[in-house]
């Protein structure tokens, strides 16, 4: 009987051990802020856009719950393929110039973002809640917009009274990186404050409108082409069909008549390099260049290039030589227009 006791008394001291500990458990339970798993019962979607973030340092949570904003917002919105595709159906020369043309604004600078919320877990992890409010961001970037459309207004104002001069398309190349920006900024609206992007559109200026004034004005550019030592043509038609590439119109020998406001000079040279302990045969390419503007007699584009080449013979390494530079002139040097341009 003692025995039986004895045993029934053990068991039931461990079974309050357990219902103790369980009941200390549940006790000692985190509760966590709501924000942490359901921040839009905190901040209404309809007014913010929020992003939680957690790392082991309050810093890096910090950094977390923004770029969660910056992520939701990204993964809704795709600028850059959207005004490429803009543009993509005209066919213009000029296309492959203008597709180079980058927006320069970033997901990560969003305006009207802050943090709002804290929390220490008692594990040590930090809990972050970031907010970008809509109307204070929406209110920005409207405002981006009209601002960067009066400066559009302008520079294509100014590119209309020089047409034909590098100076035009300067000025309407600058507003085409304006109209990519607000073609962004018009995407971000969409998401954040759509009602703020149909009244900012409706004086924006498509950046597709504007890619094509570049394509204008830059067909009403043109260039004689003159070329001291050349090879059966090759040069000269290398450095049309690089300026051809940007839709610009090219001349040879004294065709053109007044409407001619540039000249290309090109000055090319092939001249043999002894390597010594070498069985090949060398052959050196130069060739400078210098576009004179006629009405002020600067030289707008100054550019030279010079390369050795190589081969079994002499007159192998010097017809490789001339391939070489048609291929030097085809690749680098409609970037150095374009940069002229800039």
């Amino acid at each position: 009987m003692n025995r039986r006791l004895t045993t029934f008394a053990c068991l039931f001291l461990s079974a309050a051990c357990i219902f103790a500990g369980g009941n200390k458990k549940n006790k000692n339970k985190e509760k966590q802020p709501e924000w942490i798993n359901n921040p839009t019962s905190v901040y209404a979607e309809s007014t913010y856009i929020t992003g939680v973030g957690s790392a082991k340092k309050r810093s890096d949570a910090e950094n977390d719950a923004i770029a969660a904003v910056g992520k939701y917002i990204k993964q809704t919105i795709q600028a850059e393929e959207k005004t490429t595709q803009a543009y993509s159906s005209s066919g213009s020369g000029s296309e492959s110039y203008l597709s180079d043309i980058k927006t320069q604004t970033t997901i990560k600078d969003l305006a009207g973002v802050s943090i709002k919320e804290n929390y220490t877990a008692s594990d040590g992890t930090e809990y972050a809640l970031a907010v970008l409010n809509r109307n204070e961001s929406g209110s920005f970037y409207r405002g981006k917009v009209e601002e960067n459309n009066n400066a559009i207004s302008q520079l294509l104002s100014e590119a209309s009274k020089k047409e034909g001069s590098i100076e035009s398309c300067s000025n309407a190349m600058k507003a085409y990186s304006l109209a990519l920006d607000n073609d962004y900024y018009l995407s971000l609206l969409a998401i954040i404050k759509p009602v703020y992007k149909k009244s900012a559109e409706i004086s924006s200026t498509p950046s597709n409108v504007v890619a094509q004034k570049v394509s204008d004005l830059l067909s009403k550019i043109n260039i004689l082409i003159s070329v001291d030592g050349d090879t059966n043509g090759r040069i000269a038609g290398a450095l049309a069909n690089s300026l051809a590439k940007l839709g610009i119109k090219t001349f040879g020998g004294t065709s053109g008549g007044e409407n001619i406001r540039y000249t290309l000079f090109a000055n090319v040279s092939y001249e043999p390099v002894t390597v010594n302990a070498s069985n090949y045969f060398f052959c050196r390419y130069n060739i400078s260049v210098e576009m004179i503007d006629k009405t002020t007699g600067k030289n707008v584009l100054p550019w030279s290039k010079n390369a050795r080449v190589g081969k079994l013979s002499a007159q192998e390494a010097e017809s490789a030589a001339v391939k070489a530079l048609e291929t030097v002139i085809n690749n680098e040097f409609a970037n150095a227009v374009s940069a002229s341009l800039k």
